[in-house]
């Protein structure tokens, strides 16, 4: 995939995050037991592997543990990837995008 080197690869992570759509639930940033500095770019390149799988974003699972939302970057992470649209406000595509990855994790029960 061009720009691996900004979006590195973490195959656990991967992993966890699809156990916790396949389980219904969101994983917590600090969850993924990965550095605060690194995060966004293994989350990065996921919603850009998931993208090009045509499976629904997956780092809609990731949330931080006081709120239950995805960070910052989530919004603008979905528009990367051609998710969201101009108008979005990121609690409803964070609420759709979450429908959408458990609706298509969940029966791999």
């Amino acid at each position: 995939m061009p720009g691996t080197d900004k979006r590195p690869y973490r195959a656990d992570l991967h992993a966890k995050c699809i156990e916790t759509a396949i389980l219904g639930k969101t994983v917590s940033y600090s969850g993924l037991g990965t550095s605060r500095a690194m995060v966004g770019k293994y989350l990065s390149r996921i919603a850009h592997e998931e993208r090009m799988a045509d499976r629904p974003p997956l780092t809609a699972v990731v949330v931080h543990k006081n709120g239950g939302r995805p960070g910052s970057g989530f919004l603008d992470a979905m528009k990367e990837i051609g998710y969201a649209h101009p108008g979005d406000t990121e609690a409803s595509v964070w609420k759709r995008a979450l429908a959408e990855v458990h609706a298509y994790w969940r029966p791999k029960l």
